[in-house]
């Protein structure tokens, strides 16, 4: 499994391959807001392939990138706690989304 990160200067794209190389089985995009501050605007595994922790491998790498930055996202109740077993805290609701920010 590889992570493939790619940077548009608006955008920062990562692909998650396979063992291979030849397939990708996830992505997450990241958009950055103020100096300091990243939108995790999604985060996703093919449905063949989740509940084997690639989400928690592309996340800590997305960790990894944006230390020192606070990270936002937006999220189902249900992908709540998941969150915050990556440090997130919830900072408020919008009808059936949670904002939930990530300290530096």
């Amino acid at each position: 499994m590889q992570i493939e990160r790619l940077d548009s200067g608006n955008m920062y794209q990562y692909i998650l391959w396979d063992e291979n190389g030849s397939r990708v089985i996830g992505g997450a995009t990241i958009l950055p807001h103020a100096e300091r501050l990243v939108h995790l605007k999604n985060i996703n595994v093919t449905t063949e392939r989740r509940g084997r922790g690639l989400g928690n491998v592309l996340l800590e790498r997305i960790l990894i990138d944006f230390q020192g930055f606070e990270i936002a996202a937006e999220v189902f109740e249900g992908r709540v706690a998941w969150y915050e077993r990556h440090g997130f805290k919830r900072v408020s609701k919008h009808g059936t989304l949670v904002k939930l920010l990530k300290p530096p």
